[in-house]
C-alpha cells in the first residue's frame, strides 16, 4: 500500500481520530499481551497484514489475508521473552463519511530475548525496530477496524538490557 495522499484535515472529526488511534494503541498492547485472538479481531474478517520487506530479507513475506491468517502470524511472537510496543505518532491523511479511512501510526518495538553467553552466563538483548504502519480502516459493526495494516522498517538496533522482566513477571538479570 503506498502512502495516502492528505486531504484536508479537518475533514475527520474528532470523535473518529480518538477511534482510530485507540484502534492503533490496542494492536500494540494485544501484541505485548500475545492476545492473539484480540489482535484477530482488531481486522475486518478479509483484513490483510503485509510487511514490506522483513529485516534481512530481500524479498517481502507474502500478505497475510483473513483474521485466522494474521493470527497464525502474530503467534510467532512468543518466541520473545517479552515485547513492548509503543505507538508515538498517529496521523488520519484520508478520511470518508462512507467509513473508510487511510492513516500512519509510527512505533518503537522493542523484542527482549534472553540466550546464555559462551561463558554460560544469561544475557538480554534488545531487538528494537522503529515502524510506520500505513493503515487502511473501515468501518465495520459499527466500530473501527483495519482492512489492511502494512508494517515498514525505518531503523533497527539492539541495545544492552541488564535486567528483563518476563511475561510471567519474574525479574531474571543479565550479564554485564
Amino acid at each position: 500500500m503506498s502512502p495516502p495522499e492528505a486531504t484536508e484535515r479537518n475533514a475527520c472529526p474528532p470523535e473518529v481520530r480518538v477511534a482510530l488511534r485507540e484502534l492503533a494503541d490496542r494492536y500494540a498492547l494485544h501484541v505485548d499481551r500475545l492476545e492473539i485472538e484480540e489482535i484477530g479481531r482488531l481486522f475486518v474478517p478479509d483484513g490483510v497484514l503485509k510487511v514490506s520487506v522483513a529485516p534481512g530479507a530481500s524479498q517481502p513475506p507474502p500478505p497475510r489475508r483473513g483474521r485466522e491468517d494474521i493470527c497464525k502470524a502474530m503467534r510467532s511472537l512468543d518466541r520473545y521473552e517479552t515485547t513492548f510496543h509503543t505507538t508515538m505518532g498517529h496521523v488520519v491523511e484520508h478520511y470518508s463519511a462512507s467509513g473508510d479511512a487511510r492513516g500512519v501510526t509510527t512505533c518503537l518495538a522493542h523484542h527482549l530475548t534472553v540466550a546464555e553467553d559462551p561463558a554460560g552466563d544469561e544475557r538480554a538483548a534488545d531487538y528494537v525496530m522503529a515502524i510506520r504502519y500505513l493503515d487502511a480502516y473501515t468501518l465495520f459493526e459499527g466500530a473501527w477496524h483495519f482492512a489492511e495494516r502494512e508494517l515498514t522498517v525505518a531503523w533497527l538496533a539492539d541495545w544492552p538490557v541488564t535486567r528483563v522482566r518476563t511475561r510471567s513477571g519474574e525479574w531474571r538479570p543479565s550479564a554485564p
